[in-house]
């Protein structure tokens, strides 16, 4: 029994490889379906070749022993031709080798038509049972042939560096293959082709992508993610119910108060407190609504842009943004390209939140903000560096164990949530690098590079444009877009117009706004807000030549002059527009001389 003892044990091996394998469900995947066969295979493998070895010994029957051989070679050609499928199905996930497939399959076939037909001499001595003879050459060089391919296709894929997991198995076959030759010179009556090919599988199967675990890991890792994302919503509202308790107990104390001369002071202190709460409150809600649309957004929208213009606006918010107490000074390279590809808004969004975030959890409100980029092939890598010398900022600093780098370590604050979303929609990330005066946060964004002419010779020619700002006041504008950081840019540029501006954030608002008694002169959308998309738009106009227009009429019941559109570059969509009933649009990035082009040819000057 010692001749088929490794038999026995691969026997056990393949076994419980087998209940493991179907005890679970497993993905219909090229490498899963040829697994299986592997395993099962293997199984009928051992049992043939035990098999022969029990009626070599017990009975004896040379015919018998003849035919259990030439199945046992045959289902060993089998083994190799599906060992080679798998090895194939590691990198060929889209079966472009269907064709060799179909050599080897046909390779095969023809071996064991030829081991089944072509003589065999069965050996059996003692222990020793072997073979000799057409039909056992053609099993060796069948063998030899997988080899050779196992050999092959192993040194490929180290060269291509693969994943060493995966090929581990064909690196250890390929191994045995020649520790068992060595034996068989030796040894020659240990029978253990089955066992190494048992061995080989239990192998493979931690190999094998199993689809249990990995839906395991994935769902513990949402639910994670949900659990945190739960936690922080939590949290916020908590926070918002407090501060809203707070503002329902002023507003109780208020109306239960008589108003005189004796307690004006005492009423005043209450209503500071309720507009304290209700700007915390109101700060809180605007964060919420805020985070909802940036992960909502499927997607961003990248366009053509001035760098110099997309700076500017960023300055103008920071002025904006910042509080008196708040000292920011500004350093801009003059290396920048002047045009970038990608998502102005998304840069200028994130920046500003950015900013809020780190000023917020200083001591000492003093931040340089340095800009500059980092060419990395067709791609500027924008850097907006924030820079203080305030230490405290190190107590919402940490170092990651794995990198050894410093990351910003904040919990509970939902614009650090919509800062990372932001960035993850951007291919940006935040570095943090600290030297012995100053302590560097370094806010990364990857923009695709069109020009590379000095942003100082920009502004040399942009120096040369001025814009002459006409007065229209009594001029009422309304302005409807999704995104507040859009709707708050407008409204800046429109500022120095002295037009009346109103916003709404879709459609519904839109309507709203429209049915009141206030008269608007013109109307400027953006073609991407709720509802209300490119491709919504144009089935719209489709179905109705005047589309979303008629809506709008019909919501104001008066007949408004001017409808702008906002759109992207696109001559197609713009056509359409004006083809269908808009007096105009303005292409994307909206700036200073596109919106002066608009309201002077629309409006009447003012003198």
């Amino acid at each position: 029994m010692q001749a088929i003892i490794l038999q026995i044990v691969g026997l056990l091996i393949i076994t419980t490889l087998i209940v493991l394998f179907y005890s679970k469900p497993n993905i219909e995947s090229v490498e899963t379906k040829t697994y299986a066969k592997l395993i099962g295979l293997n199984f009928l493998f051992l049992v043939v070749g035990i098999s022969t070895y029990i009626v070599a010994k017990l009975i004896g029957n040379f015919n018998l022993i003849n035919i259990l051989q030439k199945t046992y070679m045959s289902i060993l050609a089998l083994l190799n031709l599906y060992s080679m499928f798998y090895c194939i199905s590691i990198y060929d996930k889209e079966e472009k080798l269907s064709n060799f497939k179909k050599i080897l399959l046909s390779i095969t076939i023809i071996s064991i038509l030829l081991i089944i037909a072509l003589p065999l001499n069965v050996i059996f001595e003692g222990d020793l049972l072997d073979g000799e003879g057409l039909s056992y050459d053609v099993a060796l060089w069948h063998t030899i042939l997988s080899f050779t391919f196992f050999l092959i296709i192993t040194l490929y894929l180290l060269i291509k560096k693969y994943s060493l997991k995966k090929i581990s198995p064909y690196i250890i076959l390929i191994i045995l293959y020649l520790i068992g030759f060595l034996i068989r010179r030796c040894y020659k009556e240990l029978i253990f082709e089955g066992f190494f090919y048992a061995y080989i599988l239990f192998i493979m199967y931690n190999t094998i992508e199993n689809p249990d675990v990995k839906m395991a890991k994935e769902l513990a890792f949402q639910k994670k993610l949900a659990d945190e994302s739960s936690r922080k919503t939590l949290s916020l509202i908590e926070d918002m119910s407090e501060e809203l308790k707070s503002s329902v107990k002023d507003l109780e104390l208020i109306s239960n108060t008589k108003i005189d001369k004796n307690n004006i002071k005492e009423l005043n202190n209450v209503l500071s407190s309720f507009q304290e709460n209700s700007v915390k409150l109101n700060d809180k809600i605007s964060s919420i609504l805020d985070l909802a649309v940036v992960k909502s957004e499927p997607r961003i929208v990248t366009y053509k842009y001035e760098t110099l213009d997309m700076l500017d606006k960023l300055k103008q918010f920071l002025e904006i943004e910042k509080e008196d107490k708040i000292k920011l000074e500004m350093k801009i390279s003059n290396k920048l390209p002047s045009v970038l590809y990608g998502d102005e808004a998304g840069i200028i969004k994130v920046v500003l939140y950015f900013f809020d975030l780190v000023s917020s959890i200083l001591s000492k409100k003093n931040i340089l903000l340095e800009i500059d980029n980092i060419k990395v092939g067709n791609f500027a890598k924008l850097r907006f560096k924030f820079i203080t010398n305030d230490k405290s900022i190190l107590n919402y600093v940490a170092e990651d164990k794995k990198t050894k780098k410093l990351k910003l370590k904040i919990t509970n604050s939902i614009n650090y949530e919509i800062i990372n979303n932001l960035l993850d929609k951007t291919n940006g990330n935040i570095t943090i690098i600290k030297d012995k005066d100053n302590i560097n946060l370094i806010l990364s964004v990857n923009q695709r590079l069109i020009s590379e002419y000095d942003i100082i010779s920009k502004k040399e020619e942009n120096r040369n444009i001025k814009i002459k700002y006409h007065n229209y006041s009594g001029k009422k504008l309304l302005l409807v877009d999704n995104n507040n950081l859009k709707l708050k840019e407008m409204k800046t540029l429109l500022k120095p117009y002295n037009i009346d501006v109103t916003v709404a954030q879709n459609l519904e608002e839109m309507g709203s706004k429209l049915s009141e008694d206030e008269i608007f002169d013109m109307i400027i959308i953006d073609d991407i807000i709720p509802n209300f998309e490119i491709d919504s738009f144009a089935k719209e106009i489709i179905k109705d030549q005047n589309g979303i227009l008629n809506y709008i009429k019909k919501q104001a019941k008066y007949n408004i002059a001017t409808i702008i559109m906002v759109t992207p570059n696109n001559k197609n969509i713009e056509e359409q527009y004006i083809k269908y009933g808009f007096n105009d649009y303005i292409i994307k990035p909206v700036n200073k001389e596109n919106i002066d082009k608009i309201l002077n040819k629309y409006f009447k000057v003012k003198e």
